[in-house]
């Protein structure tokens, strides 16, 4: 049972937890059992803490320090792991080790709804796994694997060695290791014959080869490797076993690598003729985690397996979406009408414009804050996807910039005070200003307090409203795009 005490004094938040643990350095929290699910945990200094069975489902422990914490069969479905400490922690014959996590023998690892990113560690820079893994839903994102070069680092976002496999609806992406699978090392040794599944896996922007294979059989299905480098087998390599197609994958250059049983289903590039899978950069609002998009024109569109592709995608977007489902983590949604609405936090004073269900839910739930809506909303549709850019610090996290024009996403994108958030929904592109017969120009209105980096856009359909926001002082930037009358 949890020490009342420690899970009080845990709830009033983290940095008056984290003055208590300066105070009290010989003091080991009791956490055992604790219902911490959707706390914020960020930063916290959770270090040799008791948290057996503790439930932190959802909770955010981005940069909190977990080293030689007890989490013996402790919760952490959809938590996020960003940046978090996990040195010599156990998880019920789970252990960490380095940046990432170590799944000794005997132990086991199943990841939902997860972040695993920016952690380092000399092999397995994300996950270092000697026993079964499950990993459904989840971004493993920019670890790295950094054992001096002699000793040949492998493993960047996950090494799983002499232990099965079983990988869904993830994203690996921006991953690094000098030696070997940059992206994902599979491995089995001394006559060990594990199983090695990846279906609706996407495996992008690795350094050190997107999927290495040694001594084992690995069996991929509607999974996109591509976009990767090494200087042998950029997007995946084999030693000594087998990578055998289970159909329809995407591989954009197989220079270096053999693929076991190619179907005609599978899309596979090579060096002179490389497959462009067209990914649109990591992000995500629509569910916890995030993944890279499918661009328009992607090939991975409609190029899946309807019979073995999951029933839902990494976002929990119902598959097929098209006539049959895309290859990859990510299914590209179909463009439909979409109800755009508007909100105004009373308390920063700003305006957000948004398709998404789940976040006009949580708005309405009160979960994200203060916001009432405006009652400025439209009706959206058509075949380009608008970019959503979230404001970084310097423009305040509730800053929103939209955009249906790719090369003003482009734009806006090269200046680190914006981040991409998502592609919110679809719209029509205006023609020299002009909407055809039935739908709305919609006009974007820009303002930004004197003395402040602070801008705040606003969308709307309706004329006066644009008039009088620009009579107001706000610079009227003209119609973005179109919406239905």
């Amino acid at each position: 049972m949890a020490n009342d005490e420690h899970v009080a004094m845990l709830k009033q938040g983290v940095a008056a937890w984290n003055a208590w643990r300066d105070e009290t350095p010989n003091i080991r929290p009791d956490l055992s059992g604790a219902d911490l699910s959707e706390t914020n945990l960020s930063g916290a200094n959770l270090r040799e803490a008791h948290l057996t069975r503790a439930n932190l489902s959802g909770a955010h422990l981005s940069k909190a320090d977990l080293r030689e914490a007890n989490l013996t069969q402790a919760n952490l479905m959809r938590a996020n792991l960003t940046g978090t400490s996990l040195g010599g922690s156990s998880l019920g014959g789970v252990a960490v080790g380095g940046g990432g996590i170590l799944v000794r023998e005997g132990g086991s690892l199943t990841l939902l709804d997860t972040t695993v990113s920016n952690n380092q560690a000399p092999v397995g820079g994300g996950i270092a796994a000697h026993g079964p893994v499950t990993i459904n839903r989840s971004a493993i994102y920019l670890n790295t694997a950094n054992m001096p070069a002699s000793y040949q680092p492998f493993g960047g976002g996950l090494l799983v060695e002499n232990a099965d496999a079983t990988i869904t609806n993830t994203t690996f992406s921006g991953n690094a290791a000098s030696g070997n699978g940059g992206g994902v090392m599979l491995s089995a040794t001394g006559g060990a014959a594990p199983t090695f599944v990846l279906n609706n896996v996407t495996i992008a922007y690795s350094q050190g080869s997107g999927l290495y294979v040694q001594g084992v059989t690995a069996t991929t299905k509607n999974t996109l490797l591509a976009n990767n480098s090494a200087s042998t087998g950029p997007n995946c390599r084999v030693a000594g076993g087998s990578l055998v197609s289970g159909g329809n994958n995407l591989i954009g250059n197989i220079a270096g690598c053999v693929l076991t049983g190619q179907q005609a289903s599978d899309l596979v590039g090579t060096a002179s003729a490389p497959i462009d899978p067209k990914l649109g950069p990591l992000s995500g609002s629509i569910g916890p985690t995030q993944t890279h998009p499918l661009l328009a024109g992607s090939p991975a569109i409609d190029a899946g397996n309807n019979a073995t592709c999951r029933t839902y995608d990494q976002r929990s977007v119902a598959r097929p979406q098209g006539t049959r489902c895309d290859i990859g983590a990510y299914e590209k949604e179909v463009a439909t009408m979409a109800f755009v609405v508007e909100y105004f936090n009373r308390m920063t004073k700003r305006y957000v414009t948004t398709a998404s269900r789940a976040e006009i839910d949580a708005i309405e739930r009160g979960e994200r804050g203060d916001w009432v809506r405006t009652g400025n909303d439209f009706v959206s549709g058509g075949a380009v996807p608008v970019c959503r850019l979230r404001g970084a610090r310097q423009r305040g996290s509730d800053a929103r910039f939209l955009s249906a024009d790719p090369d003003e996403c482009a734009q806006a994108l090269a200046d680190p005070a914006w981040q991409l958030d998502t592609y919110d929904f679809h719209a029509t592109p205006a023609v020299a200003g002009d909407c055809s017969a039935g739908m709305a120009p919609v006009y974007r209105a820009f303002n930004a307090p004197a003395g402040a980096n602070e801008g705040n856009h606003r969308y709307t359909t309706d004329t006066s409203l644009y008039a009088n926001l620009v009579a107001a002082g706000w610079t009227g930037e003209g119609v973005v795009f179109c919406a239905f009358e």
